[in-house]
């Protein structure tokens, strides 16, 4: 009898990591569209702090475009975007207020596990000649929606 106890405890455990283990493993690339990429020009003045904004309604889209054009960004990019709020959602990653223009964010991937949507993002200080500018970077990108939760994470490099 208790040898067949411990089979049995042997054998759940076995099979308890191994469903375990593909939960975790579970993986799909969604596919994202970058919108809008470039810098606040703003110093800061525009109260977009070092921030990532996760965006799902049409109200909270003109909010943040309201606050960009405190910056004088260039809003015709975003004037024949059409955004389905129903199917997609927007992703936004701000980093801190950079004193040279040598600094830039980006998006490297959007993946769906069996729980969350995982963002995975980078901040680049690119090479070469810079601006002495306070400049602050930015990424806009857009995804399909689902039901799972978004977790927006910087990869460091």
């Amino acid at each position: 009898m208790r040898m067949t106890v411990l089979i049995i405890l042997a054998i759940s455990t076995s099979y308890s990591c191994s469903v375990f283990k593909q939960e975790i493993l579970k993986k799909n690339n969604i596919p994202f569209q970058v919108i809008a990429k470039g810098n606040l020009k703003g110093a800061g003045s525009e109260g977009v702090c070092e921030s990532n904004i996760i965006i799902k309604t049409k109200k909270d889209w003109d909010t943040l475009l309201l606050k960009l054009n405190s910056s004088r960004v260039n809003l015709y990019e975003f004037s024949n975007l059409s955004i389905d709020f129903d199917k997609n959602i927007i992703l936004a990653c701000f980093d801190g207020v950079q004193s040279s223009g040598s600094h830039s964010i980006k998006v490297v991937d959007v993946i769906e596990y069996r729980k969350e949507v995982r963002v995975f993002y980078s901040k680049l200080e690119l090479e070469g000649p810079s601006t002495q500018a306070f400049i602050q970077p930015y990424v806009i990108v857009k995804v399909p929606k689902t039901q799972k939760e978004y977790v927006i994470t910087e990869l460091k490099q």
